[in-house]
């Protein structure tokens, strides 16, 4: 495969950017693969040799620029740089898996008119722990098989990528795209990647696979870390979002696709009397079908709808004024294309309905706004008018809490008195300090030293001495299994410690599953560590012998040589 990489870098840990070129450089299999670096005015000395000394190891395209332009102008300047027809981006100080290449090759080789391909991002924590646990990883997750790709289209995948970030670097776009979306916005220093994204989905279909695709490191200090930067970033890209012309006839197509009126419509339409009778009734037969609701008292519908609509019935859209000036009309025609439709209204026991349906949702993704969208998409299937947005939520809080309860019921039946007395006895102080057992679990060594593999061993035989068996973890979604675990590292051991019964054992249990697996990770990376400097210090004194070895043996030729003469 022929694939152009860029790489901005602004004074990076030479360390680090290393490791960063040598991950892309390293892919397995037979590709061609470009790898330019646009170093975006750096200033650090140790930055800049680094940067020239890759150039010349792994024949790197190193551009420098002249004047600082954020990360949207280095990946311009990479993108007309570059001589293959598929881009793909590597932040400086993050990784890519070793098939990277060879999971996108695979996908063009199942579908040739591929142009944007997209695969799971993973993260990189302090320590080497590896987490996969980005909701939006989760979704795509759901329509992927057997390592198979899935095509996404607009609107839903717009509607997807609108709410979540899908990290530019999971993703291999042809050119062609990039330039017909217009680019990186080089007025943004943070969002111009979701930016870039969100409009591409507007013209073109991304090809997902559910395999590791980019890994993010999240040790280093950056803008991503800095909330208020970021938080102002963000505004600003959604602000563009709204006025950008791609996206404005995507929202076109929005308009065609759920409110074209068919012929029978029209000829309903048509037997209102006078133009704001019939654009008001046109309004709330469109409501009914999308989103599936009423055009509720003194709501003013959204001009480019009303416009759309009032051109298909052949009136003025301002003639809508009269027509919500009337709330006995609005009523009236409420009422009558309820009945015509077969539409429920939305009462106690759509609310149980709507309520069982949503519980085992919630009980894999407890996300309110996932789960509003999901029970609004499910009332318009069963013909339920959608609620209100506060009783929505309310029945969304309700469900996830339910979903809650769930998973703490699910992570604690079956467990002996001896297991929940040993969870218990995590918040408890130890006798030798101050610190309960808990803080002293997650306190793993970290040098490369025998001592710590002996502290290591230390603890994964505490966690094991718990009971617990590793397929409890399968009772519940993994994913709300490892945000219990998030959430208790948030708090501390007496917060934990005063939960009610069946949440603390449930906490404690997420926290030893998650424990467990750190520990064994972090035990077997030591111990590849310990062994390789073993080897080195090893190779080291064979080495130092060798030498010494040498010299004596050429010592003794010398003194057999003088004899000899």
């Amino acid at each position: 495969m022929d694939v152009s990489v860029i790489c901005p870098v602004y004074n990076s840990n030479p360390k680090i950017i290393r490791e960063a070129i040598l991950s892309v450089v390293s892919q397995i299999g037979t590709h061609n693969i470009e790898v330019i670096i646009v170093d975006d005015m750096s200033t650090e000395k140790n930055t800049i040799v680094t940067l020239n000394e890759l150039e010349k190891e792994f024949g790197v395209r190193l551009i420098t620029h002249i004047k600082n332009s954020g990360p949207a102008g280095a990946r311009s300047t990479g993108i007309s740089h570059a001589k293959y027809d598929w881009i793909t981006f590597i932040e400086s100080d993050d990784l890519w898996p070793p098939d990277k290449i060879n999971n996108i090759y695979a996908v063009i080789l199942q579908k040739p008119d591929s142009v944007w391909i997209a695969g799971r991002y993973i993260f990189l924590l302090p320590g080497g722990i590896i987490k996969c646990t980005e909701h939006i990883n989760q979704i795509l997750g759901k329509f992927s098989k057997e390592g198979k790709s899935v095509r996404l289209y607009h609107p839903e995948l717009t509607k997807l990528l609108a709410r979540n970030w899908l990290h530019i670097g999971a993703s291999a776009f042809k050119r062609s795209l990039i330039i017909e979306a217009g680019g990186f916005n080089p007025n943004l220093r943070f969002g111009e990647d979701w930016l870039l994204c969100l409009k591409i989905s507007a013209i073109a279909p991304m090809d997902y696979i559910e395999k590791d695709s980019y890994i993010l490191r999240r040790q280093m200090v950056s803008m991503m870390r800095s909330k208020e930067r970021m938080s102002f970033e963000l505004l600003k890209a959604g602000r563009l979002a709204r006025r950008d012309p791609l996206l404005k006839e995507a929202y076109q197509r929005g308009l065609i696709r759920h409110y074209t009126l068919s012929a029978a419509d029209l000829a309903l339409i048509r037997r209102g009397r006078g133009d704001h009778h019939r654009l008001g009734y046109a309004l709330m037969l469109c409501y009914l079908r999308h989103p599936g609701r009423v055009l509720r008292a003194g709501e003013i519908p959204d001009p480019s709808l009303v416009s759309f609509v009032a051109d298909q019935i052949d009136v003025l859209p301002d003639s809508l004024v009269s027509y919500l000036a009337s709330e006995q009309n609005r009523r009236r025609h409420s009422a009558s294309l309820l009945n015509r439709l077969g539409v429920r209204t939305f009462g106690p026991k759509a609310a149980n309905e709507l309520s069982a349906w949503l519980l085992p949702h919630a009980i894999e993704n407890e996300r309110l706004l996932d789960l509003a969208a999901l029970a609004m998409e499910e009332c318009r299937q069963r013909g339920i008018i959608v609620p209100a947005p506060a009783r929505l939520e309310r029945i969304c809080i309700e469900v996830r809490h339910k979903a809650r309860r769930e998973t703490e019921r699910r992570l604690t039946d079956g467990l002996s008195t001896d297991q929940r007395r040993g969870l218990d006895a995590l918040t408890a102080r130890r006798l030798e300090t101050s610190q309960s057992w808990l803080a002293w679990l997650r306190q793993m060594p970290e040098s490369a030293k025998p001592g710590s593999m002996i502290g290591l061993i230390e603890r994964l035989a505490h966690v094991r001495a718990i009971g617990l068996a590793p397929a409890r973890g399968h009772f519940v979604n993994q994913a709300r299994l490892a945000q219990l675990a998030r959430e208790a590292g948030r708090m501390t051991v007496q917060h934990i410690a005063d939960y009610e019964r069946r949440r603390r054992h449930a906490t404690l249990t997420a926290i030893t599953l998650d424990l467990a697996a750190n520990l064994t990770d972090h035990a077997i990376d030591l111990f590849e560590r310990l062994i390789g400097a073993m080897f080195r210090k090893a190779e080291g004194k064979h080495a130092r012998d060798f030498q010494a070895d040498g010299r004596a043996i050429k010592a003794c030729a010398a003194e057999w040589n003088r004899k000899a003469a």
